[in-house]
């Protein structure tokens, strides 16, 4: 298993559901592209909520979802976002 990257920077891909986490624990808003065959991204906005939840924003179609952290990870919520990381598609970029 990887260890997590102390540092992560615009462009970097996110390497596992423990980096994603690390790098949502700041409370600040996350901007993320998940890269789509034939050179496309659907870019997602995930920021933590009060009590714990995360609210994860798909901007390819202006939907919201609130979802707890088993929740952000399933397929049937978040689409491909588990097999966009590890297959190194879900690239990190940047806070809003």
């Amino acid at each position: 298993m990887s260890s997590i990257p102390t540092e992560t920077l615009i462009g970097d891909p996110i390497e596992s559901q423990a980096h994603l986490l690390h790098v949502l624990k700041d409370g600040k808003t996350h901007s993320f592209k998940l890269m789509l065959n034939g050179g496309g991204y659907s870019r997602k906005e995930i920021y933590v909520l009060a009590n714990g939840k995360y609210d994860l924003h798909n901007c390819i179609d202006d939907t919201w979802q609130t979802l707890g952290a088993k929740q952000l990870f399933m397929a049937k919520h978040t689409g491909l976002l588990n097999e966009a990381i590890k297959a190194g598609s879900l690239i990190y970029d940047g806070t809003n």
